[in-house]
């Protein structure tokens, strides 16, 4: 996404309990500020309800790549540049000093 989208409190607070299930009093009562209208959403809640909105937006958007399509870019990737390459490894063969600096 190009721009950071800004949902209304509303919006994040329903995004949050979108997440709690069946049985909300059994599962969520422990929660921060579950139960009182009055909450301010913490920065991680806002965090959390902001990608539960971020990730439905982008299920919606017919242009979003399916787990299948992804699958098949890697492969071709894979078949272009080689197998993922282990970062370690590759410090540690190429100069064991730069790996304990590294560390």
């Amino acid at each position: 996404m190009s721009s950071t989208p800004t949902y209304t409190d509303d919006q994040l607070k329903d995004a949050l309990s979108s997440l709690y299930g069946p049985n909300p009093d059994e599962t969520c009562s422990h929660l921060h500020g579950y139960g009182d209208p009055e909450h301010k959403l913490s920065m991680l809640q806002r965090i959390t309800a902001t990608r539960v909105l971020d990730y439905e937006k982008l299920v919606a958007d017919p242009t979003t790549p399916t787990e299948s399509d992804l699958q098949a870019k890697t492969k071709e990737f894979h078949a272009s540049h080689g197998p993922i390459l282990n970062l370690q490894s590759v410090i540690q063969s190429q100069s064991p000093a730069m790996a304990l600096a590294g560390e």
